[in-house]
């Protein structure tokens, strides 16, 4: 068995300069065993230049063994031609009962 909990914002603006930005998260529990809470949050900005970064924190806990922060970033910025980045990083930590 398992709960499952999501939340979701997201908002438009626009001016001469277009925003868009989404926040995400959800939680995720198992009985005895882990928990995930996931966070993410996307903007975009739209001029003559796009620069969109998407961000997303999942942390994961687990009873006596261990806990994972997992960090994802991606970053995309274009005027024709798309420049990538993508960046993840994952903490181990254990933890002691």
């Amino acid at each position: 068995m398992g709960l499952h909990v999501c939340a979701s914002f997201r908002t438009h603006g626009f001016a001469c300069v277009q925003m868009f930005a989404r926040v995400f998260a959800c939680v995720h529990t198992f009985a005895c065993k882990c928990a995930c809470v996931r966070i993410c949050t996307y903007v975009c900005m739209h001029m003559f230049v796009c620069v969109c970064l998407h961000t997303c924190a999942c942390l994961h806990v687990c009873t006596c063994m261990h806990a994972c922060l997992h960090v994802c970033t991606s970053v995309c910025i274009f005027t024709r031609v798309c420049m990538y980045v993508h960046m993840c990083a994952c903490l181990h930590m254990r933890l002691v009962c």
